[in-house]
């Protein structure tokens, strides 16, 4: 650990009268110096538990700033500093005057500042200091040029701490010959006098100059090496800062940031899990399993002897056919990590729904030891904050808990994380102030990533690199698995750092127990097909003994044919229903229901969401065709245990290119099972041609564009090393928000867990508590996490065309106090809502 040291701030700036930085009801003013030295505290600790140093220095030996000593050294000093400059910009007479209610300063304006705003005076009073300092100390000038532009990006982090990141192009405009920071330097040193320290030139777009050329010569690992550098230190700020400001609003001391002295009973307890033991045995001869367990448990044993062989590397690929356990080898694989000396784990998946399912699995295996599972957090819409995370300290009072449970999903100050794809992203790339939180968190971490190949490949150059280099700079370690898994290191300059933890893949998807789990059929590729002709091949089927899942690409038309089976008298099984409209309560239910059915025969239509992992086990299977990933991900859903045969039919209804709208090459005709080479690759489990065509094209398309938004090179050098946030973020978003929809809540009542929920009363209690201005913030926030998770069973989406008719509205959420007539057996009954003018989206 390198030890932080701070620099007094009377030896930066003149105090003339007390300077406060908060004040609260009940309480004294806080003074700018005690919240300072709280913040540092802060910054002391996070040190002490977690070696944040390191990737700070990974970086600055980047950069060459390891080879002089005194180099270095000004490094850590400028990065340590940002704690103690942040908020020194208070010192403005009208933030005193106008927030503190500070009577002692006589001037009330600074010239170039917008009233009370106090974060670019911090940052021009930082930079002041230390651009002198830098070109005082006795080094070379490369080393200067390269201390002074992270100078820069520390000034921009300070100016950035009260709002989001944006772009340091709009901080450093501001230095130009008509910017802000000229008029406020002069109506400092003219008025004021604040600064101890002599006026520096910052003015004339010098600033601008030195960073276009520093950023001109960055390459992609550079790019994202001063990303990541920013993005870690701001999540750093912020951190202490928050620490800071509830500890004197609240009297809540935290000491504890996310890693647990204790997290290896996870792979203790793990291990003592009757399905470890079996393993065991079997690898030390004791046992024999038979069938397709014996592959299960060569698959794990294998990974993990890879992964012994291999801890040096960062990304790890898992791919293994699906039914083979790729949960539970995960599992296995993080534990042995954690053997070898991380802090923490994140495993992320597509969708809620595959969070919940996972939640469960975990519980199973953990739910036994409450101190063990209680360190595992969910973060997603669905759930609540977490409030038992920690040890519970019998003094505490209510106000604290809160403050406590708050802070912890706000910095994701947890060991053990569930969550989403799209919640991993935005803390990796989302330009909101809150997406950065808990950014730093990410360190020392393993990180499981399912199914990743679900979203856009117009974007798997750029998570690839990102994942690459986060991995190095931050000791992460990357496992990603799927059953159809591209090596997405062909898309980087190399593959160091990367290896495959099932060497012969092949052993396991050509093994008959994995091949021909499922008979494929393509009869009905050949004919022009309705949902009658449809409607007539499954009344063909023995309905009374198998589970049929009918899969479509388009959501109406799942609901059109759930209505005419519905009313098909053939029809005697019961049918369920299942797509992206469901309440995750309700599709539990079903899944419960079709899961527990292993005898009698039943009928499921879905829509996509039933595809990546979900939890069921059919005998027969329809499926309109898509991408080829989401053909076999399709066959994961049948035939599950191996127990039956299986047999699967595509057809071809809907145009799937029409659907997939975001230019997604997958789409492309010949590469979808129109073409019998795809056929051929499907039955043949070898999906490397493929992918190896996708890639191909991806590649082409990035090296040919000369367009910034679309050509590589330009994305990471203007974009990611640019630090523009906001464009980085708008290309990295997973999925793209809709023009078109808006939420809508069918109130009606739910059993949950055996509880009624009432969904007007749910409705009722959020709006008390937006209306509640009187409540403890953290409070507020913990309790409207509580209420908004409860809001997700009634919220579903539909067209802004809609002229459908509602009671009451919070923003742009709109409710239907008497949302039970649009369901019908359970089941939303879209013809109803149509009937009434609305209609829903097509997904």
């Amino acid at each position: 650990m390198i030890k932080p040291w701070f620099i007094p701030l009377e030896d930066v700036i003149s105090f003339p009268y007390t300077v406060y930085a908060h004040t609260r009801a009940g309480k004294d003013r806080e003074t700018l110096q005690e919240h300072t030295k709280l913040c540092e505290s802060y910054l002391t600790k996070i040190l002490s538990e977690r070696n944040i140093e390191q990737p700070f220095l990974k970086i600055a030996r980047m950069f060459g700033l390891d080879s002089e000593e005194k180099s270095l050294e000004l490094y850590f000093e400028m990065l340590f500093q940002v704690i103690t400059f942040h908020d020194v910009g208070k010192i403005n007479p009208c933030f005193q005057s106008d927030k503190m209610g500070n009577a002692d300063p006589k001037e009330f304006a600074i010239q170039g500042l917008k009233g009370s705003a106090h974060s670019l005076l911090s940052a021009v009073i930082y930079l002041n200091h230390f651009m002198q300092k830098i070109n005082s100390i006795e080094i070379s000038k490369l080393q200067k040029r390269q201390l002074s532009i992270f100078c820069l990006i520390n000034g921009f982090v300070i100016s950035r701490h009260h709002s989001n990141l944006g772009s340091i192009k709009e901080f450093l405009v501001k230095f130009s010959d008509n910017g802000d920071v000229g008029t406020i330097l002069q109506g400092m040193t003219l008025k004021h006098d604040f600064m101890k320290d002599p006026i520096y030139n910052m003015i004339g777009g010098l600033y601008l100059k030195k960073w276009k050329n520093f950023r001109e010569n960055l390459n992609e690992e550079g790019s994202i090496a001063v990303y990541t550098y920013t993005r870690f230190l701001y999540s750093l700020l912020v951190s202490c800062d928050y620490y800071a400001t509830s500890e004197y609003g609240n009297g809540v001391s935290v000491n504890a940031f996310g890693n647990d002295s204790e997290i290896y009973k996870f792979a203790e307890s793990y291990e003592g899990t009757d399905l470890l033991k079996g393993i065991r045995e079997y690898e030390t001869g004791v046992s024999q399993p038979k069938g397709i367990n014996k592959l299960r448990c060569d698959i794990f044993l294998e990974a993990e002897k890879s992964l012994r062989s291999n801890l040096d590397k960062n990304i790890y690929f898992l791919e293994a056919p699906t039914g083979s356990g790729k949960s539970n080898v995960s599992m296995n694989l993080s534990f042995q990590l954690l053997k070898a000396g991380l802090q923490k784990i994140y495993y992320v998946y597509p969708f809620n729904t595959l969070v919940d399912q996972n939640l469960e699995t975990l519980k199973d295996i953990f739910g036994k030891d409450s101190a063990i599972f209680n360190k595992i957090a969910v973060l997603n819409s669905n759930t609540p904050i977490k409030q038992e995370i920690r040890h519970k300290d019998e003094s505490e009072g209510e106000d604290e808990i809160y403050t406590q449970a708050l802070l912890d999903r706000q910095f994701l100050n947890y060991p053990f994380v569930l969550t989403t794809h799209v919640s991993l992203f935005e803390t990796m790339f989302g330009d909101e102030r809150e997406s950065a939180f808990g950014f730093s968190q990410l360190q020392d971490s393993i990180v499981v990533l399912d199914e990743i190949q679900s979203y856009k490949n117009k974007i798997w150059s750029e998570i690839i690199t990102f994942l690459k280099i986060f991995a190095s700079l931050l000791n992460m370690k990357i496992i990603i698995m799927s059953a159809t898994l591209p090596d997405l290191s062909y898309l980087t300059s190399n593959s160091v750092g990367v290896a495959k933890l099932l060497q012969n893949r092949d052993r396991y998807f050509t093994n008959p127990q994995f091949k021909s789990r499922v008979n494929i059929s393509y009869e009905l590729l050949g004919q022009e097909i309705n949902l009658e002709m449809l409607a007539d091949y499954i009344a063909g089927q023995d309905i009374k003994k198998n589970k049929i899942a009918v899969e479509f690409i388009k959501k109406s038309r799942a609901y059109e044919f759930a209505d005419m089976l519905a009313e098909d008298e053939r029809i005697t099984a019961p049918i369920y229903f299942i797509s992206g409209d469901d309440n995750r309560v309700d599709r539990a239910e079903r899944l419960k229901i079709i899961k527990e059915n292993s005898e009698k025969g039943l009928i499921l239509i879905a829509t996509q969401v039933i595809e990546a992992g979900v939890d069921i086990d059919m005998d027969i299977g329809y499926k309109d065709i898509s991408k080829l990933d989401s053909e076999e991900q399709f066959l994961g859903r049948i035939n599950r245990s191996c127990k039956r045969s299986g047999k699967v039919y595509f057809f071809n209804l809907d145009d799937a290119s029409r659907i997939y709208s975001d230019g997604d090459y997958r789409m492309n005709k010949e590469l979808t099972l129109v073409n019998e080479d795809m056929q051929l690759i499907l039955n043949n489990k070898d999906f490397s041609p493929y992918y190896n065509t996708v890639m191909e094209h991806l590649k082409e398309s990035y090296n040919c564009s000369y367009n910034d938004d679309e050509n590589l090179k330009k994305f990471f050098n203007a974009l990611v090393g640019g630090l523009d946030f906001t464009s980085t973020a708008k290309r990295m978003k997973l999925i793209e928000d809709s023009d078109w929809d808006m939420p809508i809540y069918l109130a009606r009542d739910l059993i949950v867990d055996g509880e009624k929920i009432s969904g007007m009363e749910v409705w009722e209690e959020y709006k008390k508590l937006l209306k509640d201005q009187m409540m403890p913030y953290a409070k507020k926030q913990v309790c409207l996490s509580n209420v908004r998770s409860k809001l997700n069973y009634f919220i579903y989406q539909i067209k802004k065309t809609s002229t459908i008719e509602f009671n009451d509205m919070i923003g742009e959420l709109h409710c239907i106090s008497n949302g039970e007539r649009y369901f019908k057996e359970g089941r939303l009954d879209k013809k109803s809502l149509e009937e009434g003018g609305s209609m829903f989206l097509d997904m």
